[in-house]
């Protein structure tokens, strides 16, 4: 009731876009959060070059391709490369760890199939170049 914009509509739909602010801002929050990358604070400088390469990932891709900021999840459809054998070896199992037991409760097969949500970017491969090239 007190919303007033219509939120259930993909991104690419409802959105505003002002490329040249989001551009804009997007710059400046680049150039603000990497003074942390020299933080005293291990963690502090993990977290801020995760969110810089995500930052200058989409400031790149709004300037190649009109990329629809209000649709962020594009960001991370792309399948993750599976991890190298030796790296596996190297992790060690804890005690008492049993990687093929559940987790949670398994899966009924009464549920119903998970809702999916169609996005505009679902059919693009936005990390591949045209010849499926990373």
């Amino acid at each position: 009731m007190l919303n007033t914009k219509v939120t259930l509509f993909p991104g690419h739909i409802q959105s505003n876009n002002d490329e040249i602010f989001t551009q804009q801002l997007l710059s400046l929050t680049i150039d603000k959060m990497s003074l942390f990358l020299s933080s005293g604070d291990v963690e502090a400088q993990e977290r801020v070059s995760v969110i810089l390469h995500i930052l200058k990932t989409t400031l790149k891709l709004i300037e190649k391709s009109g990329f629809n900021i209000n649709e962020p999840s594009a960001l991370f459809d792309s399948v993750l490369n599976p991890v190298a054998a030796k790296a596996q070896r190297k992790v060690i199992v804890p005690n008492g760890l049993n990687l093929d037991a559940w987790i949670n409760d398994s899966p009924s097969d009464s549920e119903d199939e998970s809702v999916t949500t169609s996005s505009h970017y679902d059919n693009k491969d936005l990390f591949y170049g045209d010849n499926g090239e990373k």
